[in-house]
C-alpha cells in the first residue's frame, strides 16, 4: 500500500481495510488493534474504591478471632503458635 500525496486519511484506511492483497494484513491487523485500543480509552472504566471501617471494631474482631493463632496485640512479642 502507497501513500499518495493529496489523499485523505479515510481513503487510506478504506484501502487498508477492504483490500484482499497479501501486502496489507499486517496494515489491517495494526489498524484494528489500533482502533480496539483508541476505542478502549473512550470507555469509562469504573472506579473502585476502599471502604473506611471502623477501626474500634476491626481491633475487637482480631482480639476476639485472631489471637488464637496470631500475636494480634502489642503487648504479645510471639504468635501463640510460633510454628
Amino acid at each position: 500500500m502507497k501513500y499518495i500525496p493529496g489523499a485523505s486519511s479515510a481513503d487510506f484506511l478504506g484501502s487498508a481495510l477492504f483490500t484482499k492483497s497479501r501486502a496489507t494484513l499486517k496494515t489491517k491487523a495494526a489498524l484494528i488493534v489500533w482502533l480496539g485500543l483508541m476505542l478502549s480509552m473512550l470507555i469509562p472504566a469504573p472506579v473502585m474504591s476502599q471502604q473506611i471501617g471502623d477501626t474500634e471494631k476491626g481491633k475487637q474482631y482480631a482480639l476476639e478471632f485472631c489471637t488464637g493463632c496470631h500475636a494480634v496485640h502489642p503487648a504479645q512479642p510471639l504468635s501463640p503458635l510460633p510454628e
